[in-house]
């Protein structure tokens, strides 16, 4: 085999940046870079959702469903998730698939401790707006809720997590980088947080693309890498002392 090719492919950033450039020629010449509309016409569907009742809606403008919508919403979630990796490739310079094994930020205690406490609010808030844009491409009646409704809940769902989330986080950080304890105990709350992330990955799996969508996939990337690193950080860090020696 031609050794370009072989280093081609021990590359992810090559192989990423060759995928992200084929998935970006797909949507130029299919959709022009634009998500087609959930409804081939909105303002149709939305003249029909008004002369309905609001449990109505859904079935009667489903004729105007738009097929085009999901060919490429997918294609375009793929893209994203391809720029992030991408991104995360170059970054963290990955040249290298045997580099993923050592990336030494991702044992660094100050850096673990600033991306749980700072990345939260950033996360909720590309959420949330992610969110509110998906609930915007489809029609409702008139004498439906207003969209200030969700955006609150959403808020308020956030905000009662974070009171969760940051002494939990920083507790399982602190028993995982500063004490002795079985790393098998600890381990199990990195799984539930890693099982996290895959739940909220596939609960978005329909939302319509925007651009807050590669910035979560980024960070999810860098979340999952974080866990897969403090579940083997023990270890590594044996291993460490034992190559010294």
């Amino acid at each position: 085999m031609n050794s370009n090719l072989i280093n081609f492919f021990k590359s992810p950033v090559k192989i990423l940046g060759f995928i992200v450039i084929i998935l970006s020629l797909i949507l130029l010449f299919g959709c022009q870079f634009h998500v087609p509309d959930y409804y081939t016409n909105k303002i149709a569907a939305d003249q029909i959702a008004q002369t309905v009742s609001p449990n109505e809606v859904s079935k009667a403008v489903e004729y105007l469903v738009n097929k085009k919508y999901f060919v490429f919403n997918p294609i375009f979630k793929l893209w994203g998730v391809c720029i992030s990796a991408f991104l995360f490739a170059l970054i963290f310079k990955i040249n290298e698939f045997k580099r993923l094994k050592n990336i030494k930020i991702f044992n660094s205690k100050l850096f673990v401790y600033l991306w749980i406490n700072l990345i939260y609010p950033i996360w909720g808030f590309c959420y949330t707006l992610s969110y509110m844009q998906d609930i915007e491409k489809y029609v409702y009646n008139g004498s439906a809720d207003s969209f200030g409704i969700p955006f609150f809940d959403t808020i308020s769902i956030l905000i009662s997590l974070g009171i969760i989330y940051y002494p939990c986080m920083n507790l399982l950080v602190f028993v995982t980088y500063n004490t002795k304890i079985t790393r098998w105990v600890y381990n199990i709350f990195w799984g539930l947080a890693m099982l996290a992330g895959v739940l909220l990955i596939i609960d978005s799996r329909d939302e319509i693309f925007s651009c807050f969508i590669p910035f979560m996939y980024f960070i999810y990337l860098v979340w999952f890498m974080l866990i897969i690193y403090a579940m083997g950080y023990m270890k590594s860090k044996k291993q460490k002392v034992l190559n010294q020696e």
